[in-house]
This record gives structure tokens, C-alpha cells and sequence, in this order.
């Protein structure tokens, strides 16, 4: 009876990731303070606060483009951070985390582009050398890693089977190229998602404010696995700082890729890519099918027998089977009782059917159970009684007084007897004269 049943399937699982590298310190610049006064509608003046703005500028890779400046090509990127004056206080310290887009243009096909910054740090304040202020550039990019996958039961269901773990074979990984541009630097601008779809978690401080950080560091640094932001912060912690910048970035693009890259029943054939775990380089990833072998396992009860027991069984059968065949080729069977005649039931089983259990022979006398030793012998003597085989119907009542040649002729004449016996079946056991065979 089938117990239970897996699929195991060879597909090609999708890994977004995100490589980072830190802009040099010196390459990022500090607006002055500019002030924002807020008037009502009366044109009464409400209050005012003051903002600063950072910015990351260096020289764009080579086969990228950005913005041009004499003939050189230039990445620039911002953030910036508004001071509320309350009661004739200013409050400059802030945190800040920024995900921002960037907008480049790839050239070279094998370039690597960055489309992505990160801002993070602490800025405020007059000083700006005291600020703590990390900025990244990332390359974003998916690879397709062949895996084995083990469902239990129904596939449709998604449950995996946890003695079976998904098997990836990251040696055999391809990365995805840009159709358009050839490069493997994809360009996904996910900064519009992220600030729409992901609901900011509270902040453990009230003197922080909500617009310190955008939604993405909102969630790594107040999520359900917080980083702490001290582990973060300074030159020290860029390592800290890349390491949950792509953990974030890779755990919310694998819901990305799970809402926005799935095929519906409108897209057509030539567009879905292959669910081959490792196509051919040379072969467009595309497939004109969706269709996706795999493997049924099914674990199936049956009986099974022990190496060690099967030999142990077959020797003692063996034996079994020799000294069966000994004891017949040496044991003489026709001088053999068939019954131990020393038991209560075998002695009744002699005597059943004899003339000794008739009331009308009146061999027994009534009330023998009664009498005593002396009185039964006197009782049967003179009568002759034997055990062998009787013919049916073949027993007569017979004295001792018989003749000395008939008692000869019933000694001498043992063949003819016995094939009688073979002709007419009979009983064996005891009972009054002698019987047709004494042996058996």
C-alpha cells in the first residue's frame, strides 16, 4: 500500500543580489544650511525649518554614462534632512538612510553599472566633519541557479519535504543579461515599491522622526531582525552596513520577482523564460513550452526478508529435510508402534473396535471394573489375545487350546497374510485371537 509520495523537480531558482562598493569620503559634498519659512493661507507665518543636502559625485565606470561635464561623464546622487526649530531650539542630529535610483546608461555590454545608492549615517550640525556619513554605489543582478526540488505530495500544494532540502548548484549558476543592452547590470527601479508597499514599523525613540530614514532602512534597522544602528555607522561598520543593505535588498526583491516576473495565461509562449535548471549558453532563454520534467518517487510497504535470517531458515530446513530421510532409510517403520502405548488414549485406541468392547461377546464379565486382580485373571484365562492388524469383520473368539500346526500354518504362512492385509483394510490394535498381520 502506497504510504506516501514525492516529486522531485530540476528547475532554475532565481537569485536577485546586489554588490556594493563605498564612495570615497572625499567625493561627497555638504550644501550650506537653507531655511524654509511656512506661511498659512492668510499669509501669516506659521514657522520655519532648515535643511541640508549631501551629495555623492565621482566619475562614472567606464562603458557607463552619466552626466556629462566637459567631456567626462559624472554620477551625482542626493539626500537631504529637514531641522525643525521648536521653542528657539534646533534639533541638527539625525539619522538618515536613503535608497535612491540612479539613472545611468550602459555603453559596454560587459560594464557594470550601478543603479543603485545608499546614503547612511548621521548627519547635523554646523561641523560637518563630525557627521558619520557612508554613501554606496550597487550593482544589481539576478542569477539562475539550477535546483533540485522535492515536494511531498501534491506539487500544487508547495509543501517541501523536509528530509529532501532544495539541492542548488551554485558552481553551474548563469547571471541574466539585459536583452537590451547586453550587460548583466540590470537597472530595476525599485525605490517607487518600496516607499509604497512597505508600511514603516515604529521608531524606539520619539525624538526620531518618521522621514529620518526611507521605508527600505526603516525596515532593517526597526524591522523583526533589527540591525542596531551604532553597528552600522562610521568606516568601521561598512562591512555591517553592506552586509544588511543586501540582505534587505535581496529578501524584498524575491517578492518583487514573486508579484511582478510570474507568467499569466496572456503571456505568450516565446516570452516565458526557461524553467531549465542550466540552458545552453548559446540558446536564448526562452521556451516555447511550459512544461517541466521531473521525478515521482513513491515509498511503497512490502516485505522484506534478512540476508542473515534467510540463510539461518534455509540451513535448519536442511537439516530438517537430512535427518527425515535418515530416520526412514535407518528407522524400521513396520516395527514401529504408530501410537505410545503407554498413554490412556492410545490405550482405548487399541482396544476401540474389538470384540473385548462388545456386551455380546461376554468377554468382560459385568461388574469386572470391580473385581480384583485374582478374579480378573481367573476371569480371562483360557482366552488368547493379540496386537497387529485386524481385518474387517476378520476376528474371532479363540482359546489357547488350539492346535500345534495351526499355530504353525498362522507362523509360516506370514506372506500370504500380509498380503491379505494389503487387499482388505483393517485397524490396528488389540483384540481376542490372533491377528491376520503381527507386524505393521
Amino acid at each position: 500500500m502506497t504510504q506516501s509520495s514525492s516529486y522531485t523537480y530540476s528547475v532554475g531558482a532565481l537569485r536577485p543580489f546586489l554588490n556594493c562598493t563605498v564612495v570615497p569620503a572625499e567625493n561627497l559634498v555638504m550644501d550650506p544650511w537653507v531655511m524654509a519659512i511656512y506661511y498659512a493661507l492668510d499669509g501669516g507665518r506659521i514657522g520655519h525649518s532648515r535643511e541640508k543636502t549631501i551629495w555623492a559625485n565621482f566619475t562614472a565606470p567606464v562603458g557607463c554614462k552619466g552626466h556629462d561635464v566637459n567631456g567626462k561623464s559624472y554620477v551625482s546622487f542626493n539626500t537631504s534632512v529637514k531641522i525643525a526649530d521648536r521653542e528657539g531650539k534646533s534639533y541638527h542630529d539625525r539619522w538618515v538612510g536613503s535608497y535612491l535610483d540612479l539613472n545611468l546608461t550602459v555603453s559596454d555590454p560587459g560594464a557594470d553599472c550601478p543603479s543603485v545608492g545608499i546614503f547612511f549615517g548621521n548627519m547635523g550640525g554646523n561641523d560637518t566633519s563630525a557627521w558619520k556619513m557612508t554613501a554606496l554605489t550597487c550593482t544589481q543582478g539576478i542569477e539562475q541557479i539550477p535546483t533540485n526540488i522535492t515536494f511531498k505530495g501534491d506539487p500544487a500544494l508547495g509543501v517541501i519535504d523536509e528530509k529532501h532540502l532544495p539541492l542548488l548548484a551554485r558552481k553551474e549558476a548563469r547571471e541574466w543579461v539585459n536583452s537590451t543592452s547586453g550587460s548583466s547590470a540590470l537597472n530595476y527601479k525599485l525605490k517607487h515599491f518600496l516607499d509604497d508597499h512597505l508600511k514603516l514599523y515604529p521608531t524606539h525613540n520619539i525624538t526620531e522622526q518618521k522621514q529620518d530614514c526611507d521605508s527600505f532602512f526603516n525596515h532593517l534597522i526597526y524591522g523583526p531582525k533589527a540591525a542596531k544602528k551604532e553597528e552600522l555607522l562610521g568606516p568601521r561598520n561598512v562591512s555591517n552596513l553592506i552586509d544588511a543593505v543586501q540582505t534587505g535588498y535581496s529578501e524584498y526583491m524575491r517578492y518583487i520577482i514573486d508579484l511582478n516576473f510570474r507568467a499569466d495565461e496572456k503571456t505568450a509562449h516565446d516570452e516565458l523564460v526557461s524553467a531549465l535548471a542550466s540552458p545552453s549558453p548559446a540558446e536564448e532563454a526562452v521556451s516555447p513550452n511550459t512544461e517541466i520534467n521531473g521525478t515521482m518517487r513513491q515509498l511503497i510497504t512490502r516485505f522484506a526478508i534478512n540476508p542473515t535470517s534467510k540463510t539461518i531458515l534455509q540451513i535448519l530446513l536442511a537439516v530438517i529435510a537430512v535427518l527425515s530421510l535418515a530416520s526412514y532409510l535407518l528407522v524400521k517403520i513396520r516395527g514401529t508402534l504408530p501410537r505410545d502405548p503407554c498413554s490412556i488414549a492410545s490405550t482405548m485406541a487399541f482396544l476401540a473396535g474389538s470384540q473385548l468392547c462388545e456386551r455380546d461377546s461376554c468377554i468382560i464379565p459385568q461388574g469386572a471394573e470391580y473385581m480384583a486382580d485374582e478374579q480378573l485373571k481367573k476371569a480371562f484365562d483360557g482366552w488368547v489375545f493379540s496386537l497387529g492388524w485386524w481385518q474387517k469383520g476378520g476376528a474371532s473368539v479363540e482359546s489357547e487350546e488350539r492346535s500345534d500346526d495351526a499355530r504353525t500354518s498362522g507362523d509360516t504362512d506370514h506372506q500370504s497374510e500380509t498380503r491379505e492385509w494389503q487387499r482388505t483394510l483393517g485397524r490396528f490394535g488389540i483384540d481376542v485371537g490372533r491377528a491376520s498381520v503381527s507386524k505393521f
